[in-house]
């Protein structure tokens, strides 16, 4: 594939040559790991992560670039007794996704003790792992690692609704660092208990691999004549040269170019007073991307105020979530362009 980093391509070395020698149960990984065809067009096994025998791709993408949140502890419930997940890594980069379909009669426990093992022999470290009760609640965390963007949907109904049926469940984060680079694995096998028909009691691998990495800043940094033409025309200007972490209403200091930009215009224009509204894209729930834009409004205007002295009185925050997208949410260049904060006149 692609892209793939040298030390990952390192694991296949490290799987073949390691795996028989973690003992009795990496033995029987390699016996039971095996590669097999009838996959979904186009899926070829990740490098240096192999599969369980007899199993099936039936989903796959490859995201060049999409955030992806990693659970490290259980699904918890909060102070209003809604299921969350405290313990989680924010990661952004590369994410390759599987799910595998397994035949009825196969052991979940068998499939996750394997996939185990071949990991830790390929080189990563377990962050978290968990088996049903343990994980929470395990029908959570699976949907949680399998939401959004990452629902593998070229497979048919069988991968697309892999985490929503599930029983049996156990679930694994884990991490590698090979010269440098990291890589993250999420793994979660479950079986298919009320789906009916042919999947019933069959069993599904849904694999998630993430490699970290920065995103390439392809949006056109606008200067403070350039806002003024734009709002001038149309009302509002998109900016994309304010930064945030992923999930963080805390302003980011590679964000001051553009800051200085809008308070070079708003001292320019003493008269002009604006809302400041925050984007997101449509990863995540309604509320939360609702509550995130605003706060993140929030920041910029505080920021503002306080570091560049422009009056608050003349700056209204606003969160739009991901009511007004400029792009599909279906790419992970669309989820770029919808992540924005935008100047729009009072």
């Amino acid at each position: 594939m692609r892209g793939v980093s040298n030390g990952l391509l390192g694991g296949i070395l490290l799987l073949v040559l390691g795996i028989v020698a973690r003992g009795e149960v990496a033995a029987q990984s390699s016996r039971n790991i095996v590669v097999k065809s009838q996959d979904v067009a186009g899926a070829r096994d990740f490098p240096g992560v192999p599969r369980f025998r007899n199993s099936v791709i039936v989903g796959h993408q490859l995201l060049a670039f999409d955030a992806f949140r990693l659970p490290t502890g259980p699904a918890a419930r909060d102070a209003a007794s809604n299921w969350q997940i405290p313990d989680a890594l924010a990661l952004e980069g590369k994410v390759t996704g599987y799910v595998y379909a397994l035949p009825p009669g196969t052991a979940t426990l068998e499939v996750f003790r394997n996939y185990q093992a071949a990991l830790q022999s390929a080189g990563f470290t377990p962050l978290f792992a968990c088996d049903d009760e343990a994980c929470g609640d395990g029908g959570i965390l699976a949907q949680h690692v399998y939401a959004g963007s990452h629902i593998m949907a070229n497979g048919g109904i069988r991968s697309s609704q892999a985490a929503m049926y599930g029983t049996d469940i156990h679930f694994m984060s884990a991490k590698r660092s090979t010269d440098g680079r990291d890589a993250f694995i999420s793994l979660f096998v479950s079986k298919e208990s009320a789906m009916g028909g042919a999947d019933e009691n069959s069993v599904s691998v849904v694999l998630h691999i993430i490699e970290p990495k920065p995103m390439g800043n392809a949006m056109v940094f606008v200067d403070a004549a350039k806002m003024a033409s734009d709002i001038a025309a149309s009302g509002h200007v998109a900016l994309y040269g304010i930064y945030f972490d992923t999930d963080s209403a805390v302003v980011k200091p590679d964000s001051d170019r553009a800051l200085k930009e809008i308070a070079t215009l708003l001292t320019r224009q003493k008269e002009l007073k604006v809302y400041i509204v925050g984007h997101t894209d449509n990863q995540g729930g309604y509320d939360h991307n609702m509550t995130l834009s605003a706060r993140r409004a929030r920041a910029v205007v505080d920021t503002l105020a306080t570091r560049y002295g422009v009056a608050a009185s003349r700056m209204q925050p606003a969160g739009a979530g991901f009511l007004a997208p400029v792009a599909s949410n279906a790419t992970d260049e669309g989820r770029a362009k919808n992540r924005r904060v935008e100047l729009v006149r009072d």
